[in-house]
């Protein structure tokens, strides 16, 4: 969705399929869940020529874990078109 010229905004919405697994190999003990959940994302993208753009992105995987990484994810990078 434009906002202005060189400034979009964009959603992303789906189901996330996470699974986790932690194996300590001292004591042989291991762990392992996994789970389905909805998939979220809101960003910003500003156009700082024709094919570039810088890109700001908040993501969220699916329930927050008691064990493993968590299920947010605030990105920011370069965007090139070709």
């Amino acid at each position: 969705m434009p906002l202005n010229e060189r400034l979009s905004a964009y959603g992303k919405l789906g189901v996330a399929r996470n699974e986790r697994k932690v194996n300590l190999a001292s004591n042989g003990v291991g762990y392992s869940d996994n789970d389905n959940g909805v998939y979220g994302a809101v960003g910003l993208q500003y156009a700082l020529g024709q094919n570039l753009s810088l890109v700001g992105e908040y993501e969220r995987y699916g329930k927050q874990p008691e064990i493993g990484a968590k299920a947010d994810v605030v990105s920011v990078g370069l965007k090139v078109g070709f």
